[in-house]
């Protein structure tokens, strides 16, 4: 049985990964797709991400456009989540059990961070339709390799309403639960 200080430790541990993960995927994202780096958002992943990555990718370079230092972060970020989390539960720490647990937190983490940017991504495009915003922009670039092959199948209806972030939201909610990763890790 967890105490109720160790479920709210459980739950800060959780959140501090969860969100330093959600950042280095971002980068490798935003990296591949070829981000403006000179955006204030990807400037400000890139700052906090860095003390981890720049060590590392000195001796790790990327390979075919992909930053495999922030890569190997995220999984081992996971792994130590997974300990700890683990730990704390009082589950000891097997690391079959470890394993899974980091491998449903990377798979989960990747596809919330999608949701939530496409929704937020949605939402943007209802109050602020056609003004700049850098954090707008982010998103755009990270969304776009997803909607727009949705966008091929069903165009905007009317030319105005676009109904692929609900159809990619549906899709990788659907993925979520076939996979059987808890919700919003």
């Amino acid at each position: 049985m967890t105490t109720n200080g160790a479920r709210a430790l459980i739950f800060i541990i959780n959140i501090v990964f969860t969100l330093y993960i959600a950042a280095l995927y971002m980068r490798v994202i935003l990296q591949r797709l070829g981000a403006d780096y000179f955006n204030s958002v990807v400037q400000f992943i890139v700052r906090i991400t860095d003390p981890l990555v720049r060590p590392l990718r000195r001796l790790i370079p990327g390979v075919a456009g992909w930053d495999v230092a922030s890569l190997l972060i995220s999984i081992a970020l996971a792994f130590l989540n997974a300990w700890l989390v683990l730990s704390l539960a009082g589950y000891g720490a097997p690391g079959l059990l470890i394993a899974r647990y980091a491998g449903h937190k990377l798979l989960g983490v990747l596809l919330n961070l999608y949701i939530f940017s496409i929704l937020i991504q949605a939402l943007l495009s209802w109050i602020n339709p056609g003004q700049y915003n850098p954090f707008a922009a982010v998103l755009w670039r990270m969304n776009e390799p997803l909607l727009r092959p949705v966008r091929r199948i069903l165009p905007p209806i009317g030319g105005t309403i676009d109904l692929s972030p609900l159809l990619v939201l549906i899709a990788l909610e659907a993925l979520s639960i076939f996979l059987g990763l808890p919700g919003y890790l």
